[in-house]
């Protein structure tokens, strides 16, 4: 209120000088000492003064009641109560400020203001609209043991140092053929107890023996009760498969496997996402038909197999049709559903019809599928016998064995792909076929308009 009432006084200054003059000494001194500041519901009666407030002028006009005393003579309007103060503005309202020397305006002329908008709640030339959502946080965990999330996580993250993914000690001896002890203080051992492969790494001084080469090719730090262990020259010791993952964030995650993994990447990213919240749209991103489609083939696993073609791809990350063959244990069924689209295959060479029919069969008991794929015995009587039986052989553009020349192969198929939209291959449980996956890869990571693609699009 005082400030209201310092703005009238100003506004008044020439009055009451000259009504100060007038004024006796007692009132004159009083209000020459206040300056002008002092509250007006303050008495301003000197002390043990019999004069009344309405006596100081004789000429002085009778005050009614409802009207306030003249305080300074007959020749000034009396003052009006200042006006009410007004109500607080929210702080997170823009503040109006109105020049004090601004001349007076007509009621429906708009004044010139001034709008002040706190720094935090500008949004560049449109304040009114809706700020942009920010950009979600990694909802990946950092650690991923075969398809699960490493349960420690929270705890045990991944750490990296000058770029390079460290991982927790224990984290290695969650996997059934690795086994993690401390011989004795300050020795850290990792073994494989199917290969015998071993790393043991001492924490003093960061020497390593790795399968008998003794060294400084394992990086090793505790990070408080927690010794962390350099994954790459780890996982490449013990045969364990290693995948970075990167979030549309940047912020990593990294997969390790023994073989026993069965979801692709994409299915693992899906699996391990945590579901749309209640009441917020899910961005939909449109699917680019790719221009070139590569069809690739293997089979599922076959017992006591050195080399898989299903593992490898999994391994790269790559879509393909999976062949179940006849004996196929169920959790072979289920990876090799999980691509989509899957076909059958048999070893009975004297009733293969039978041998695909019984798989089909065996299949459809588990799973409540059935299929009509399966790849071309190159006999046109054996595979018209298919055709009446309901099956659909499937000749492959390429395919690899243990005496194929990939070099020569892959040029090929790329000129083939050059000139037509769609090629398969076929690749068989052989090293040969390993390497070939490393080459696909390569050439697809080439040419990104090029795409893997399961048989069921």
């Amino acid at each position: 209120m005082k400030n209201g009432i310092h703005r009238t006084l100003a506004g008044r200054g020439l009055a009451f000088l000259l009504s100060a003059a007038l004024l006796s000494a007692p009132v004159s001194h009083a209000a020459a000492a206040g300056g002008g500041t002092e509250e007006f519901d303050q008495d301003v009666t000197a002390p043990g003064s019999d004069r009344e407030e309405n006596d100081w002028f004789e000429s002085a006009p009778p005050v009614r009641e409802a009207e306030p005393p003249d305080w300074f003579g007959a020749d000034q309007e009396p003052l009006t109560e200042p006006d009410p103060e007004p109500e607080p503005v929210p702080a997170a309202e823009p503040v109006t400020t109105v020049p004090p020397d601004e001349p007076e305006r007509n009621a429906e002329t708009p004044r010139r203001r001034t709008v002040e908008v706190p720094a935090d709640e500008a949004r560049g030339d449109h304040p009114d609209e809706p700020e942009e959502p920010a950009e979600p946080a990694n909802t990946m965990p950092t650690l991923i043991r075969n398809d699960e999330a490493w349960y420690k996580d929270a705890v045990e993250p991944l750490l990296l140092r000058d770029g390079e993914p460290y991982v927790p000690v224990d984290f290695f001896g969650t996997f059934e053929k690795i086994a993690y002890s401390v011989p004795k203080d300050g020795n850290l051992l990792l073994s494989n107890s199917v290969t015998g492969a071993y790393v043991s790494i001492l924490t003093d001084d960061g020497s390593s023996a790795v399968n008998g080469e003794i060294g400084d090719t394992v990086g090793v730090f505790q990070d408080g009760t927690v010794w962390y262990a350099e994954a790459r020259p780890v996982c490449a010791a013990l045969g364990l498969g290693m995948e970075t993952i990167d979030e549309r964030n940047g912020v990593p995650s990294l997969r390790i496997t023994d073989g026993n993994e069965r979801l692709t990447t994409p299915l693992l990213i899906a699996s391990l996402a945590p579901e749309t919240p209640a009441g917020q749209r899910p961005q939909t991103v449109p699917q680019i038909e790719p221009a070139k489609r590569l069809f690739i083939f293997c089979t599922s696993p076959e017992e006591n197999t050195e080399y898989s073609i299903e593992a490898e791809l999994e391994r790269f990350g790559m879509n393909c049709t999976v062949f179940l063959w006849h004996d196929a244990t169920l959790p072979e069924m289920l990876a090799g559903q999980s691509y989509g689209a899957y076909g059958v295959a048999t070893t009975d060479e004297e009733n293969t019809a039978g041998g695909l029919a019984e798989a089909n069969r065996r299949i459809r008991e588990m799973t409540g599928r059935r299929t009509r794929w399966t790849i071309t015995t190159q006999d046109p009587g054996t595979d018209g016998a298919l055709r009446e039986a309901g099956f659909c052989p499937i000749t492959p553009d390429f395919t690899v064995t243990s005496l194929t020349a990939l070099d020569t192969m892959m040029a090929d198929l790329e000129g083939t792909l050059d000139v037509q939209n769609e090629v398969s291959v076929f690749l068989t449980d052989c090293w040969k076929g390993t390497v070939a996956v490393s080459l696909l890869r390569a050439l697809l990571d080439n040419h990104p308009d090029w795409a893997e693609t399961n048989l069921g699009g």
